[in-house]
């Protein structure tokens, strides 16, 4: 009997990592969709090696922000590590996360976005990710009263 209930538990769990990453392949894919040519921000370059997300804060100096105010955020992707030459971004490359549930984003992509700071003081850090590449960028904000 205990064989039968991880077996069925290892089904269950197997069967939810698909499903959950199919759905999160399939949204990406309709956002790809609705692109249009505007959407497409163009600069000279290739593939990034790196990219940088602006303003940049670290726990010593965060980006400073108060209660419900807008900040706004901009991702640059650089071909060398010597950031000397652009590369070009997607729209729907970069995906936007945070470290906690309090605060939003006005989208969940884009090379720009804004962050609305919550009711909460306190440490945040924001990430952007390159999804065709997997590398990413970080930064850290505080909410002040």
């Amino acid at each position: 009997m205990p064989i039968l209930a991880i077996l069925l538990g290892t089904f269950i769990v197997v069967a939810y990592i698909l499903i959950n990453k199919s759905i999160k392949k399939r949204a990406y894919e309709e956002a790809q969709e609705e692109l249009n040519e505007e959407d497409i921000i163009e600069v000279v370059g290739e593939k990034p090696v790196k990219i940088e997300l602006l303003p940049y804060g670290t726990k010593c100096k965060p980006v400073l922000c108060k209660k419900n105010e807008h900040v706004f955020f901009t991702v640059i992707g650089w071909v060398d590590h010597k950031m000397t030459k652009k590369a070009d971004l997607k729209f729907t490359d970069i995906t936007w996360h945070k470290s906690c549930p309090v605060g939003r984003f006005e989208n969940a992509y884009g090379v720009t976005n804004t962050y609305i700071a919550p009711d909460a003081m306190g440490y945040r850090t924001i990430w952007v990710r390159h999804v065709p590449t997997g590398i990413s960028a970080k930064t850290k904000i505080k909410v002040e009263a």
